[in-house]
């Protein structure tokens, strides 16, 4: 997940929010013919001026809690994430604009907590099978499609241990990055998972052969590369009360 920094401002009688960010009070540009005109703005204070006399409340927005379901790059979108006021009361909010011409809005769908879950970890196993197969050649090796098939059988075994309980288990900073979408992340194996596939091989292989899957998983160990696992989640919004 992402990180939002910005804090919110919530009118608990009108159920209208408002997201304080840098920009607040930077000025609009409109084009008149072939002019421009900068006018004056300061979002805050029209919200307050708006809700004068109202009870408000400021609400802090947990880090890393933004979910989509859309890329990074789209700017027409619908996210959600959790904020929370200083009672630690939780409420999910959704941000979301309808043209590439509007602000953000944002709304209050209920009291409760996001979960994101784990939906499918791919291993891309056509590349790293015509990547074998080359590069083993390239060496004077022959590397069966019988070898192959065990090599691909761990990745699958340790694609198993992703998750407890169906949530993506925490992982080293260095060993992930996100992908172009918010919940689709990229993972390279460490140390312990090739330390692993090594042994396992190693009775399957000959010297040469096993030192060329070494080199291999070594060289090939990159997000940009075949050995990265590809991994898919979803979220689900429990809430427990609108608001």
């Amino acid at each position: 997940m992402s990180k939002i920094r910005e804090g919110l401002i919530r009118c608990i009688r009108c159920r209208e929010l408002i997201c304080l960010t840098p920009f607040d009070s930077f000025p609009e540009y409109q084009i008149e013919g072939d002019q421009s005109k900068e006018v004056s703005r300061n979002d805050r204070m029209a919200f307050e001026e708006k809700h004068k006399g109202h009870p408000l409340e400021f609400l802090y927005i947990r880090e890393s809690s933004l979910v989509s379901k859309f890329p990074w790059n789209e700017p027409v979108r619908e996210d959600f994430f959790e904020a929370f006021n200083k009672d630690r009361s939780s409420f999910i909010i959704k941000r979301w604009r309808e043209s590439i011409e509007e602000s953000m809005k944002y709304q209050i769908v209920g009291r409760g907590h996001l979960v994101v879950k784990l939906e499918e970890v791919e291993i891309q196993e056509a590349d790293i099978r015509k990547a074998i197969k080359r590069e083993s050649a390239e060496r004077g090796l022959e590397i069966k499609d019988s070898q192959i098939d065990f090599l691909i059988a761990h990745l699958e075994s340790q694609s198993l241990f992703f998750s407890i309980g169906g949530i993506l288990k925490k992982f080293p900073e260095e060993q992930i990055a996100r992908n172009k979408h918010p919940l689709n992340l990229l993972i390279k194996l460490d140390e312990q998972m090739i330390s692993s596939m090594l042994d396992f091989l190693g009775y399957l292989l000959e010297k040469r052969e096993l030192q060329f899957v070494k080199d291999f998983l070594n060289l090939h160990n990159d997000f940009d590369d075949v050995l990265v696992f590809k991994v898919r989640q979803n979220f689900e919004i429990f809430s427990t009360e609108t608001s």
